[in-house]
């Protein structure tokens, strides 16, 4: 299973785009703050982040065959209580943004993945997002990927 997850892209679909041409996947993961109507997003899965003024759910659980990922913007609920409700619902994978800065950690179990901004970067990063791939949810692998 291969995944591209992006966030906080601020009306750039042109590096939506790209990176759908790049990468050919699964599923493709927003975690928010595309500032765009989901029409515009194709083939993305997005969740509703703090700058976006459409109507997208806060939060997603997304079955993507033996995984189930929590998918979360990051603004509304600090990072512990995404990992807890992440574990509530089952999920293996939390997946969030909001801070611009890229992250792949395990966490209590839990794999955490901020895949940056592709648009506006911070923290002396550069643009980025994630591929995460995997067979079995104990065999989750995420990079980071420049744009």
């Amino acid at each position: 299973m291969k995944i591209v997850i992006v966030s906080d892209s601020h009306r750039d679909s042109d590096v939506l785009e790209r990176i759908v041409l790049m990468n050919r996947a699964d599923y493709y993961l927003h975690a928010g703050d595309s500032c765009v109507p989901e029409m515009l997003l194709d083939p993305f899965l997005a969740v509703k982040g703090n700058c976006d003024f459409y109507h997208y759910p806060l939060e997603r659980l997304v079955q993507t065959g033996n995984v189930l990922i929590y998918l979360h913007h990051g603004h509304a609920y600090p990072l512990s209580q995404m990992i807890s409700r992440a574990k509530s619902f089952g999920c293996q994978v939390v997946i969030f943004g909001h801070t611009h800065v890229p992250m792949v950690k395990v966490i209590d179990g839990i794999v955490v993945v901020n895949p940056g901004s592709v648009s506006f970067p911070r923290g002396g990063h550069a643009k980025s997002y994630a591929i995460m791939t995997f067979d079995t949810p104990q065999n989750i692998e995420c990079t980071i990927m420049q744009v």
